[in-house]
């Protein structure tokens, strides 16, 4: 039962991370950033093209859907309507943050060389909630044999 309550805790922690980021990112100064000849640089520079790169991170406030319904079903396994919610999301999320790349964007260069922790935080929080949503549903401890 204590392994259940951990992975349901790290859960709604990894999915309230998304959701801040999804909040919080436009406030980064640097925001996504595409490799230079100088090094890094900003895509908010290009405000004709690459200034609108930003807002496809605000696609991860929509983990607070699963959040809530994670949040009012706490005790109860996981359903195939939650289940299919989380990853709807998940495949907006990420064809948003595919769309960024198209443009100016570098996702991976952005999140993890320039390093932007908050964004490489989300990105590894995106398949690392998905494994604790199929552990919950697998091993809720109602479920057991026997």
């Amino acid at each position: 039962m204590y392994r259940y309550f951990l992975v349901s805790t790290l859960y709604f922690f990894c999915l309230g991370v998304m959701i801040l980021v999804g909040y919080s990112f436009e406030a980064d100064p640097l925001g996504f950033a595409a490799r230079g000849p100088d090094g890094p640089f900003s895509c908010k520079a290009l405000l004709s093209s690459g200034g609108d790169d930003d807002a496809m991170v605000v696609t991860f406030v929509l983990f607070a859907v699963p959040f809530a319904i994670r949040s009012c079903q706490l005790r109860t396994v996981p359903k195939t309507l939650e289940i299919c919610v989380f990853v709807g999301v998940l495949l907006i999320v990420t064809g948003a943050l595919i769309l960024a790349s198209f443009d100016c964007a570098e996702v991976i260069y952005t999140a993890f060389i320039v390093p932007n922790l908050m964004l490489a935080v989300a990105m590894i929080a995106m398949p690392v909630s998905g494994a604790l949503l199929l552990y919950l549903k697998r091993k809720h401890p109602d479920q057991r044999p026997g």
